[in-house]
């Protein structure tokens, strides 16, 4: 019978083989368990409360609504906001500018939803609408979204 070499046919390989196994496996589970998401607006969508169109803006971390103006009417609503819990992945975000167009803006005369991440001041979330709209802003219970309500007799 010959005696062929194999990999497993030393106790050096097998070690060499098991570590580099190990070694593959926990640079995918950690790959997986920290995504990289330099992303702050998580979600701006369009709903309907009934007949009233509304902007739902959703922050991908815990913040602060400190107020908004103007208050009920304008062509640029600004909001201020503070972080309060921002997730390992988020905080080079934290002091970014992003902006989203929403799908459905158009129908509700929003052009653009900017994250104004950084002034001075703190962050603002700056909504541009076509025109002047009237409207109602109102933090969610959670402390992560904006609901803009605007008025649809306008």
């Amino acid at each position: 019978m010959m005696n062929t070499p194999s990999l497993f046919n030393s106790p050096v390989r097998v070690a060499l083989f098991g570590l580099v196994t190990l070694a593959i496996l926990l640079t995918g589970v950690s790959l997986i368990a920290s995504p990289a998401r330099n992303k702050i607006l998580e979600e701006v969508t369009v709903l309907y409360s009934d007949e009233t169109p509304v902007l739902a803006v959703r922050l991908s971390y815990v913040f602060s609504y400190l107020g908004h103006f103007p208050l009920e009417e304008g062509k640029e609503l600004r909001i201020r906001v503070r972080p309060v819990r921002v997730g390992p992945s988020d905080r080079k975000s934290v002091f970014l500018r992003e902006g989203l167009k929403p799908l459905d803006g158009d129908e509700i005369d929003v052009d653009e939803v900017l994250y104004e991440g950084d002034t001075k001041e703190g962050p603002w979330l700056t909504i541009r609408f076509t025109r002047s709209v009237h409207y109602r802003v109102l933090p969610d219970a959670d402390y992560r979204g904006i609901k803009i309500f605007i008025d649809p007799s306008d």
